[in-house]
C-alpha cells in the first residue's frame, strides 16, 4: 500500500480505480435491452458525448451495484484506510451513479464530480490497480466459447446421413459452413453475455464469463461483433445461397431468442430446441442434400428434450439455494416436475421416430443389414433415460449436450451406436 499524508483526504476515481466495467457501456446494454426500438435516438445522444448519454439514461436503468464488478485491490485498500480513520473522497464524471453506488457501499465521506476538484481541494489520490488479465487469450477463447463449436459438428449430419462424407466437395463445404457457423455463433453469444450482465452475474456459474466478472472490457464485445460477422459472412460467400439464407435466419432468430423470448416459458425452449435443428439444416444445405423428415422429426423431439432438461438443471440449483424463481426466466421451481415430464416424453418421441424410420424403404436402399439398425433404440432408450436420472439427482452440468460429448458414459453409447451403424452397412 502507498503511503499517504496524514492531513489529506484520500481521492479515489470512481471509473479507473473502482469499477471494473464500463459505466457507459453498462448503462447502453441495460437501456437498449428494455427499449430497443429508441436505438435512433440513443444514436442521436451519442453526438453530444458520454456524459450527456449517462445523465439521460440515469432514470431508465437500474444498475444492480451488489454484483457490479469491482477492482478487489482497490475496496480492499478503501477497507484499510477505514480502519485508519482516513478520509474518503470519491471523485467522479458521473454523481448520479456515484451516489447511487455510495448509497449501496457507504464508503465515501463525500462524492465529489470531477469538474468541481481546483487547486483549493487538496487530496492524496489513490493509486490506479494494475492491470491483470484484461488481454488474457484464455478469457478470450472463453467469451467466444470455442469450447460449444463442437456443437456445429452437426453441420456433418447431413453428409454423414447421406453416405456421401467421401465426396471431397461437399466435405470442403461442410467444413467451411462449420466455421462460418462457428463464427456466427459466437457473436451471438458476445451479444447475449452484454445484454445478460445483471442476470448473469446472479447466477451461479455465469457470474464468472468474462464480461459479467469484469476479466474483458465491454468495449471489446462490442468492437467483436461486427467483426466475427463479417468473418462469417465472408466464409458464407464461398457456400450455396441458401447455405447464407440459413446463416441469417439462424442470426436473427438468435437475436430475437435473446432479446424476446428468453423469458418466455416453453417458447424458449421450442426456439432453442429449432436452432439445433437448423445447424442440421444449414448443414444440408451447405452440401446440397435434400433432409428427409425422419431425421428433422428426430432431432427437434431430441433437442427438445435437451433444452427442458437444461431448464430442469437450473431449476434444480435453484431449489438446492432454497430459490423459488429463475431470474430472467419464466420457470418456478414448482414447474420442475412437469418439465421433467415433457422432456422423458419428448425424448422417448424422438426413439419412436427411430423406430418407425427404421422401418422405412429409405433404409433397406442405404444398408446391407438394415435388421442391425435396431440395436439403435435400445441405446437411444439407455441414453435418454440414463441423462434425466442423473439430472433428477441433481448431477447434471449446466450445458446437457455439452455433458452428453463430454460424459464418460455417453462417449461410450455414441461410440457403440457408431460401431452399429457401420456393421449395418
Amino acid at each position: 500500500m502507498e503511503n499517504h499524508p496524514q492531513s489529506l483526504p484520500i481521492g479515489v476515481v470512481f471509473e479507473k480505480s473502482l469499477l471494473r466495467t464500463s459505466l457507459f457501456w453498462e448503462t447502453t446494454f441495460s437501456y437498449l435491452k428494455q427499449y430497443p426500438w429508441k436505438i435512433l435516438m440513443f444514436l442521436i445522444w451519442m453526438v453530444q458525448g458520454k456524459k450527456r448519454v449517462l445523465a439521460r439514461l440515469f432514470p431508465y436503468v437500474h444498475i444492480d451495484w451488489e454484483t457490479l464488478p469491482m477492482h478487489q485491490e482497490t475496496l480492499k485498500e478503501i477497507h484499510q484506510l477505514q480502519q485508519q480513520g482516513k478520509e474518503l473522497w470519491l471523485i467522479t464524471n458521473y454523481p448520479e451513479y456515484a451516489n447511487q453506488y455510495q448509497q449501496v457501499a457507504p464508503l465515501f465521506s463525500r462524492v465529489i464530480p470531477s469538474e468541481k476538484i481546483d487547486s483549493n481541494d487538496a487530496y492524496t489520490p489513490l493509486h490506479l490497480p494494475s492491470p491483470d488479465s484484461y488481454f488474457s487469450l484464455s478469457a478470450y477463447m472463453q467469451a467466444l466459447r470455442v469450447h460449444q463449436w463442437l456443437k456445429n459438428a452437426l453441420i456433418f449430419v447431413p453428409v454423414i446421413a447421406s453416405h456421401q462424407i467421401e465426396q471431397t466437395e461437399l466435405l470442403v463445404n461442410s467444413v467451411l459452413a462449420f466455421f462460418s457457423f462457428s463464427l456466427c455463433a459466437s457473436s451471438v453469444y458476445l451479444f447475449n453475455d452484454l445484454s445478460d450482465l445483471p442476470d448473469d452475474r446472479r447466477h451461479h456459474s455465469k457470474k464468472n464469463r468474462p464480461f459479467a466478472a469484469g476479466k474483458l472490457p465491454l468495449q471489446h464485445g462490442v468492437v467483436l461483433i461486427p467483426i466475427l460477422i463479417f468473418l462469417a459472412s465472408l466464409l458464407s460467400v464461398l457456400l450455396p445461397l441458401q447455405f447464407q439464407v440459413v446463416l441469417g435466419v439462424y442470426f436473427l432468430l438468435t437475436f430475437f431468442y435473446s432479446l424476446y423470448v428468453k423469458p418466455m416459458i416453453l417458447a424458449d425452449v421450442l426456439l432453442l430446441s429449432a436452432l439445433y435443428t437448423i445447424r442440421i439444416i444449414a448443414g444440408g444445405a451447405a452440401a446440397s442434400i435434400v433432409l428427409s423428415f425422419w431425421l428433422l422429426g428426430f432431432s427437434i423431439f431430441l433437442f427438445f428434450s435437451l433444452a427442458l432438461l437444461k431448464r430442469y438443471t437450473e431449476l434444480e440449483v435453484l431449489q438446492r439455494s432454497e430459490q423459488k424463481y429463475s431470474r430472467g426466466r419464466g420457470y418456478r421451481v414448482s414447474d420442475m416436475s412437469l418439465l421433467q415430464n415433457l422432456g422423458i416424453t419428448s425424448g422417448y418421441l424422438s426413439i419412436l421416430i427411430l423406430a418407425l424410420y427404421l422401418n422405412s424403404t429409405d433404409v433397406t436402399l442405404r444398408y446391407l443389414h438394415p435388421e442391425r439398425l435396431w440395436l439403435l433404440c435400445p441405446f437411444m432408450l439407455y441414453w435418454i433415460s440414463r441423462i434425466w436420472l442423473i439430472a433428477h439427482r441433481g448431477e447434471m452440468t449446466d450445458d446437457p449436450l455439452e455433458f452428453a460429448i463430454y460424459n464418460r458414459g455417453s462417449q461410450v453409447t455414441m461410440g457403440a451406436m457408431t460401431m452399429i451403424v457401420l456393421f449395418a452397412m
